[in-house]
């Protein structure tokens, strides 16, 4: 009014919402740089998100894979892990932890240990699953490698005419293999555990 000059302003008190982003800026962050695979579906199992780590195991860029249904990484193969389970327990707002068998974009196997959570939104609604892959493909077969070995050994073992132990520091018959022991109407298993010189003390009686 009467040709003076007004100003108006307002003022929002934006701290929170800078403190969130801070927050939202450092998890993505981290995602990205995470040594595991990380990656996330719709409630449908269509891949919308990668991390590096999901391309470098696979071999999928991200315009490769988003949109594809998850199945695209499964081996096709029968083993131990029920889908069905899997499916039923995020579907009820719970955590699936477990190994699978899955296969990259060349065809080679991956086992992976895999924990998958539901997104749960205000009101118990489930928004998007979210899957936490490490690749344990070494360790799984260097573990079987190692049962097959020890199946083997003790099968030789058993067969050899003689009888063969191993002590434990504390002389302790950790193993106790051969024919001999059959021929003598002894069991493994009677020996397996015991001390070796109470049984030497008590066979000189």
């Amino acid at each position: 009014l009467n040709d003076e000059v007004a100003t108006i302003g307002t003022i929002k008190n934006i701290t929170e919402t800078k403190k969130y982003l801070e927050q939202l800026t450092k998890l993505s962050t981290a995602v990205e740089q995470s040594p595991v695979c990380v990656y996330i579906t719709d409630t449908e199992a269509r891949i919308e998100y990668v991390n590096p780590k999901f391309s470098e195991l696979y071999g999928y860029e991200p315009n490769e894979i988003l949109g594809e249904y998850v199945n695209i990484l499964k081996s096709g193969k029968k083993v131990s892990e029920d889908y069905d389970q899997l499916w039923e327990t995020i579907k009820s707002g719970n955590t699936w932890r477990g190994e699978l068998l899955n296969r990259s974009k060349s065809g080679k196997e991956i086992w992976v240990s895999t924990s998958i959570a539901p997104v749960i939104h205000t009101g118990g609604i489930i928004s998007h699953y979210i899957a936490i892959q490490d690749d344990i493909t070494f360790d799984k077969y260097a573990r079987q490698a190692i049962i097959e070995n020890e199946n083997l050994l003790n099968t030789v073992l058993s067969k050899i005419p003689l009888f063969i132990f191993m002590l434990d520091a504390e002389g302790i018959i950790k193993v106790a293999k051969g024919t001999v022991l059959s021929e003598l109407g002894i069991e493994e298993t009677a020996l397996v555990g015991k001390d070796v010189n109470k049984l030497k003390e008590s066979y000189k009686h």
